[in-house]
């Protein structure tokens, strides 16, 4: 408590300061504004600040007791917990939001909440844990109208199967997806499909416009990813050079976000190679 309180007395200091007891409008104007704060520094790839904002939204939202915006920052604080390699507060953040969606009979909160254990469990390595939660999310009937959901765990399920040496079902998986729009994400695992088969043209192709789209909404976490991709490509088309300059590119950004996994990572390939 005495640290939630500390955090909360410097939010009111930098917003402009306000009495010990802080009204209930206080409390949402401050919350508020904390929340685009913590949103702005997320797109620019601050993503150390932008956790640290989204936490103290959510505890301003627990203060004035109002348990929807509490889980909407919960949520979004596990997504950037997750991003930066954070999982033991990214799956804290994720399960207190899935209990408290559940209490407030949200779903669609709770679909949000799932989704967020899933992608987590998935990077730990945890794969029946994270087929089961991404199963969770294309049954549940609140989530059937919701693309974005759908694509995501279709997307899940197929990486699940990929890691399992079972390229077709993951192709099929795959192609649901692919049904349901073009994202960056799906293009990104249709490269790493292909790369698995052997088809190096159509790896790149599809991670060539990842990267496009990625870079169309400035979403650095996705554009990392995407050079990473290609610097791998490179790699195996024996274009070392090149792979050494989309290794550095992608760590370059890896940095900006503060993700110390994914930055040791790079390191690890950019230095393997001969050059």
């Amino acid at each position: 408590m005495g640290w939630r309180l500390s955090v909360l007395g410097l939010t009111f200091s930098l917003l402009g300061g306000c009495a010990s007891e802080p009204t209930l409008s206080t409390l949402i104007e401050q919350r508020q504004v904390v929340e685009q704060r913590a949103l702005g520094r997320f797109e620019s790839g601050d993503l150390v600040n932008a956790a640290q904002n989204f936490r103290q939204a959510a505890q301003l939202a627990e203060l004035a007791d109002n348990r929807v915006a509490l889980v909407t920052n919960l949520v979004n604080l596990g997504a950037v917990e997750h991003q930066l390699g954070n999982h033991d507060a990214g799956l804290l953040a994720y399960e207190r939001a899935l209990r408290l969606a559940a209490m407030e009979q949200r779903a669609d909160m709770e679909l949000r909440a799932i989704a967020g254990l899933a992608e987590i469990n998935y990077g730990q390595g945890n794969r029946d844990v994270a087929k089961e939660l991404y199963q969770q999310l294309i049954d549940h009937p609140a989530a059937r109208g919701d693309s974005e959901l759908q694509i995501m765990a279709l997307n899940g399920l197929a990486l699940c199967l990929l890691d399992g040496n079972d390229t077709d079902a993951a192709a099929r998986y795959l192609a649901r997806a692919e049904a349901l729009g073009e994202t960056p994400a799906t293009l990104l695992n249709r490269a790493t499909l292909e790369l698995r088969r052997g088809e190096l043209a159509g790896a790149e192709k599809a991670a060539r416009r990842a990267l496009e789209l990625d870079r169309a909404s400035g979403y650095v976490p996705g554009i990392a990813s995407d050079l990473e991709v290609l610097g791998e490509l490179s790699r195996l088309s024996g274009e070392e050079e090149e792979a050494h300059l989309y290794f550095t590119q992608s760590l370059s950004l890896y940095e900006q976000l503060g993700s110390p996994t994914a930055i040791l990572r790079l390191r690890q390939r950019r230095d393997a190679l001969s050059r």
